[in-house]
This record gives C-alpha cells, structure tokens and sequence, in this order.
C-alpha cells in the first residue's frame, strides 16, 4: 500500500503565470478534482517535478487558493485566478530524499468552484532508496536498567551498482560491529548486518541517533537511520 503525504512546502510548490510554450497539453479539472501524475520508479533524491496546466472553459474565472496539509507540513501561500477561456501553468516539485517504498504525494487546493471545492494534485510511484534496511527505524523500545541494549540491523543495496562506502553513528556514541555472513547467499546479496549497541552511562529519558549509511549514489550519498530508545529510571 502506498504511503501518502501531503506536500505543500513552501518553495516547493507555486504557481506560474498564463500558459506561454509548454509541452504539456492544458487539463480540465475533472468532476472529482484530482489531477495525477504517475512517475513511475525514481531514486531517493532524484529530482522530481511536473508541471499541471489547468485549462479554465467557463465563462467564470476560477480561484485557486493552497489549503493547510493534513499533516505537519507547511502550507505555501500560493494562489492564483484562471481566467474564464485561459489557463494556468501550475509547477509542482517533490523532495524524494525522505521518501521510500509506494508512495503518493498529494498538493490540496480550494477552488471557487461549486461543485469541485478541491483540487488535488497527486503524484505516485514508487521511491527507490539506496540501500534498503530491515529494520527501516531502529527502535530498542522501552529499557529497563540491566536490560539488553544490543539490536542488529541488515543493510542492503538496492540494486547492483549500489555500494555501501561507510556505516557510522552521526554521534558517534553507538557502539558498531558487522556479523560474519551467516551463509554465502547473503554475501552474493551483499547483506551487511550490524550489531547496534547503545551508549554506557545513559541517563532515563530518550535517546535518540542515526546511523549514517555513506553510498556511492549521486542522489543520496548519504542514508540516514533513525535510533530511538527509552530508557526507563530504576
């Protein structure tokens, strides 16, 4: 199932002015108010954008104005008119760096439009990632004084021209050992696993790290993983 995010950042979406030469060809907005965009599969990274032009065939101009997302992201102020018989270019671009797996990206505008209040622009595929990791957030969960505070991760390329260049904690506080390749399937896979061992001396509270997997991707040389734990007073 793909994820879905709601993106209107700021300098991530605006609009344009009235259409001028552009290979895309003008689009109603359909009855159901989503305009979508397929892209296929992209690299983490990657840069990846799209431009809607919104064809207005009334006799009434059309406004556009960008709604707050449905999640912590922030709305950009961006709005426009189409003007009855014209239409407007409207360029959209995604930062696919924290993206993962299926997803579909979605950019919420209110319109003037009666019977269409909504107009959604909808990109989905699929975001490949460097490297893909099992677990994909590294959480040891709730730990008592004296409990174990080891957990062990797999690390994979993606593909065969991935290369895993240098695993690290950005602290530098986290304990890291690869396990020997328990078989020599896993070495053709090119699995690298790695014990993850907490900090000593940490007080309760939270905690929390990343392991910073360096790859020879151009996107996305470096792939982060979040570690969190709890640890719980005596």
């Amino acid at each position: 199932m793909a994820m879905k995010y709601y993106l209107l950042l700021p300098g991530l979406l605006w609009l344009a002015g009235c259409v001028a030469a552009r290979p895309e060809l003008p689009m109603e907005i359909p009855p159901n108010g989503v305009l979508r965009h397929e892209f296929g599969q992209i690299a983490a990274g990657a840069p990846l954008s799209k431009t809607f032009v919104i064809a207005n065939p009334g006799p009434q101009p059309i406004g556009l104005q960008a709604k707050s997302a449905s999640c912590s992201c922030l709305a950009s102020p961006a709005a426009g008119v189409i003007t009855a018989g014209k239409s407007l270019a409207m360029d959209a671009r995604v930062d696919t760096r924290a993206l993962r797996g299926p997803v579909e990206i979605v950019a919420v505008f209110a319109t003037t439009e009666p019977d269409r209040p909504d107009l959604q622009l909808v990109f989905s595929g699929e975001v490949i990632p460097p490297v893909r990791v099992r677990p994909e957030v590294l959480y040891f969960g709730q730990l008592t004084p004296g409990a174990n505070r080891v957990r062990r991760i797999q690390i994979e390329p993606s593909g065969p021209e991935q290369r895993i260049r240098r695993i690290r904690s950005a602290s530098g506080r986290l304990g890291l050992r690869q396990i020997a390749s328990p078989s020599k399937l896993t070495k053709e896979k090119r699995v690298v696993t790695l014990e993850v061992t907490l900090p000593r001396g940490l007080g309760s509270g939270g905690f929390e790290d990343r392991l910073l997997i360096e790859t020879n991707d151009p996107s996305l040389q470096v792939y982060p993983v979040p570690v969190l734990a709890i640890l719980l007073p005596n």
